[in-house]
């Protein structure tokens, strides 16, 4: 029923069934010392709703593919939402002082993270 690829949790024979985004999974088993958060439909956030092949995404989370944490409140209108990479070349992030720092890597391992 597809490609070794496939992400989706519910598939149909006759592809009936549409298939949601996928993202990197915010919680899975890993595949090794240093491999985890794999593909996953709605990044394993939300329930993908097969009649329409959108994402319904838990609290807390948002994006097509449930990939982004949701800021609380809009920020409360004090404050941006940014992902973690963007944040690292701020020269007003604390603890750091400059744009000097970046947030990237391997994505399978140690920045998973950077655009959530």
């Amino acid at each position: 029923w597809g490609a070794d690829t496939d992400v989706e949790v519910i598939k149909a024979a006759d592809c009936s069934l549409r298939t949601c985004p996928s993202g990197r999974a915010w919680a899975d088993i890993p595949t090794g010392a240093k491999t985890a958060h794999a593909a996953a439909e709605c990044s394993n956030k939300g329930i993908c709703n097969t009649a329409t092949g959108t994402c319904a995404c838990f609290p807390g989370f948002e994006g097509d593919a449930c990939q982004r944490m949701a800021c609380p409140n809009d920020c409360s209108g004090h404050g941006r939402c940014m992902s973690l990479r963007e944040m690292a070349t701020l020269p007003e992030a604390l603890p750091l002082s400059n744009q000097t720092y970046t947030y990237e890597g391997a994505e399978t391992s140690t920045t998973w993270d950077e655009d959530m």
